[in-house]
């Protein structure tokens, strides 16, 4: 084909108003213009900074990249069994580069995820520059960069140290790019499959993203009449060599073709109901019916003007990851993979905005930005507000009835989501996310930020318990929580989820599916493999004054053992090594068997103390006035233990585990109808909420009440 009839064929592909080519100077912005560029920039900051936190999934990365560093390898435990327990590569790769540098991986993956989301912004701000809106209408082009810095879900995932900020900003910048040399008559270098290779090092879902980005270009190439296998070949090159670089280092290092982290969490199974809940509460969550058809519109706007690139790439990333996501249930995360999809469907929605502008339509454009804006604030903003303060694993969908589980999000309390319409949608979406949480899919940055808390304060102290000798180095730990724990203790850890173990992660799941939980490392093991505390909390080792769990776990199958430490706190967990071999390797600990009265009577009497303060700080406290209740009955004074259960139901009302503790109180106090009252409520209750485990409980007490 001849020079001038390809760049015709070239130029039909384009419009006026196409992307402008890199290294071309970009149109000069009004003053007032700049200034509202820079204020979205702000706000995005600020938003992100509200939700600044690290999540302790990414110490799993941190403790890869610290024995890299350190000179150990890429393994979890180092010294053992090498297994890719991580699924980003090149943020493990940097990170360990950095703590060798003295930049330790919590400090350096902050920074990259802030670097990244600046980066993200200006993609978005390069995009609206180079493709102005209608004339007079300059102000449209602030929508996009409007909305992405109210988007609660661009904000959550600016921080938590995982790779997910740097994954959206190379495969963004490597499809923004792509346009960019398909749309230019003139040959350019390559850089969008070398930044397609890095996203794929970055997240295995990289791969998904490039094998759609090949097949866009090749449909375009074959619609000009200009597709030579050997260019296309040859642009896609850098690609083929990192990435097949990198399944060959991964098969000569682990001997694996794919993560462990695929076989634990996914392993070929697919999971459609869970993937669709998912979409629906992402779609109810953040107001899509006011700016999808929008994006919808703009692809649409961009086909009309003879824009087949933007037009068919942009849709056809997001559908076909879309589907991926539906296909394997959502993620543990909260909206995290879609997460991807936001910048690109708010850029769509600017094209779709455009035509909205011209004519005399300003104003009625104007409102629906408006809108669009406020449905993207309300509900994640209500989520964050309501969230509970302490830590409710599963929240808001575990079976137990705690009062901020049954009153999140409830539709009544908020005069805007009462409004006929907004309600249905509101319950909906509050009912998604219970069915979705109950299954540990979505959870959101609240509950991770708080558990973190808790690990990283238990993990460092397990490595002073190392530093001071009580344990010794190679100590051998079971837990199901293997970020921070691991990571700041610096103890040999078995991941009872399979996340970084390849026996566990291999095994069939026994039980209903959850997500990324539904595999465990059997007990039966833990004495062959060497491991010397099993978490009988499945999580925690350590445990302060006041916590009910070591209590709910005594006379179980497997007794547990307690030694004290400093500060009212106990390690408890089972021996799988027996009791002997232990306590010969941790002399200064005096372990105790969890029936023992040395440990309860020691155990109760703390944590009365601990939960009477606690209620004196915060006399409306449901949950202190439970526990302290609780701890109370155990110890013997069910007459002051049936005070605050009272006053603990007279917080939340009506409740079956309530019920159980008031008859249990009033049969020890010898009120046998009262005992039998409150048992035949607490049963019922418990029935009606199809709570089996607790049903079968209440009976078991009601039996002997006269």
């Amino acid at each position: 084909m001849d020079p001038q009839r390809r760049r015709m064929l070239y130029s039909a592909t384009m419009s006026s108003d196409a992307p402008r080519p890199i290294g071309i100077d970009a149109p000069r912005l009004h003053p007032l213009l700049a200034a509202g560029f820079a204020l979205t920039l702000v706000a995005l900051i600020a938003h992100a900074a509200a939700y600044s936190f690290l999540c302790d999934d990414a110490f799993i990365s941190f403790r890869y990249a610290r024995n890299l560093a350190e000179g150990h390898g890429l393994v979890f435990n180092p010294g053992h069994e090498r297994v890719e327990g991580y699924s980003n590569f090149l943020l493990v790769m940097i990170l360990g580069g950095l703590d060798r540098l003295g930049i330790p991986p919590e400090t350096g993956s902050l920074a990259i995820s802030w670097l990244a989301t600046v980066a993200l912004w200006g993609m978005l701000a390069g995009w609206v520059v180079r493709r102005p809106a209608p004339a007079g209408r300059s102000w449209l082009a602030l929508a996009p960069l409007a909305m992405l810095a109210a988007t609660r879900s661009i904000a959550v995932w600016t921080t938590s140290g995982l790779e997910t900020r740097l994954f959206e900003s190379l495969t963004i910048g490597a499809t923004l790019r792509l346009i960019t040399e398909l749309g230019d008559p003139k040959p350019r270098h390559p850089f969008a499959s070398l930044l397609y290779a890095l996203a794929a090092l970055t997240r295995p879902d990289g791969l998904l993203f490039a094998g759609v980005a090949f097949g866009v270009e090749a449909a375009v190439r074959a619609r000009r009449g200009d597709l030579r296998p050997g260019v296309l070949l040859r642009r896609w090159s850098a690609f083929a060599l990192i990435v097949g670089a990198h399944f060959a280092f991964r098969l000569a290092y682990y001997g694996a073709w794919l993560p462990n982290t695929y076989y634990a969490k996914v392993g070929g199974r697919t999971w459609w109901e869970a993937g669709g809940r998912y979409l629906a509460a992402f779609a109810l969550e953040y107001a899509a019916w006011a700016w999808l058809p929008l994006a919808i519109l703009g692809a649409a706007a961009l086909a009309r003007a003879r824009e087949a690139i933007p037009a068919l790439l942009l849709p056809a990333l997001i559908l076909v990851h879309v589907l991926y996501v539906a296909a394997i249930g959502g993620d543990h995360f909260e909206y995290r993979p879609l997460d991807l999809h936001i910048p690109l469907l708010f850029l769509l929605a600017y094209e779709g905005l455009k035509p909205l502008a011209r004519a005399g339509r300003g104003i009625p454009a104007a409102v629906l930005v408006v809108l669009v804006l406020a449905g993207l604030i309300d509900l994640p903003l209500q989520s964050h507000v309501q969230f509970p303060a302490r830590y409710l694993p599963g929240f808001p969908g575990k079976a137990v009835r705690d009062p901020e589980r049954v009153e999140f999000l409830d539709p009544r309390h908020n005069l805007l989501h009462r409004l006929p319409g907004l309600e249905v949608a509101a319950a909906a979406h509050r009912d998604l996310l219970r069915w979705l949480s109950l299954r540990f899919i979505g959870l959101r940055q609240e509950e991770h930020a708080v558990f973190v808390r808790e690990v990283v304060d238990e993990g460092r102290r397990l490595g002073m318990l190392v530093d001071e000798g009580v344990l010794p180095r190679d100590f051998h730990i079971a837990t199901a929580a293997v970020g921070a724990i691991p990571y700041y203790s610096n103890l040999r850890t078995l991941d009872r989820l399979g996340l970084t173990d390849a026996r566990v992660a291999h095994q069939p799941a026994p039980g209903p599916r959850i997500m990324a939980h539904d595999r465990s490392a059997p007990f039966e093991e833990a004495t062959a493999r060497g491991v010397d505390l099993w978490a009988a909390h499945d999580v925690h080792l350590i445990f302060g004054p006041g916590a009910r769990h070591p209590l709910e776990l005594v006379g179980k199958r497997v007794p547990f053992y307690a030694a004290a430490l400093d500060s009212g706190h106990w390690l408890i967990a089972w021996l799988p090594q027996g009791l002997e071999p232990t306590a010969a390797r941790t002399p200064r600990l005096a372990w105790l068997p969890d029936s023992s009265a040395a440990f309860l009577d020691t155990y109760v009497d703390e944590g009365v103390a601990a939960l009477d303060k606690a209620v004196a700080l915060e006399p409306g406290d449901f949950a202190a006035e439970r526990d302290l209740g609780y701890f109370l009955f155990l110890r013997g004074d069910a007459a002051a233990a049936l005070r605050h259960f009272e006053a603990a139901r007279d917080r939340i009302g009506d409740d079956p585990e309530l019920r159980l503790y008031l008859g249990s109180c009033r049969a020890e106090l010898g009120d046998s109808s009262g005992a039998h009252r409150d048992l035949a409520r607490a049963l019922e209750l418990a029935e009606e909420q199809g709570d089996v485990r607790l049903a079968r409980l209440i009976r078991s007490a009601l039996e002997p009440v006269p």
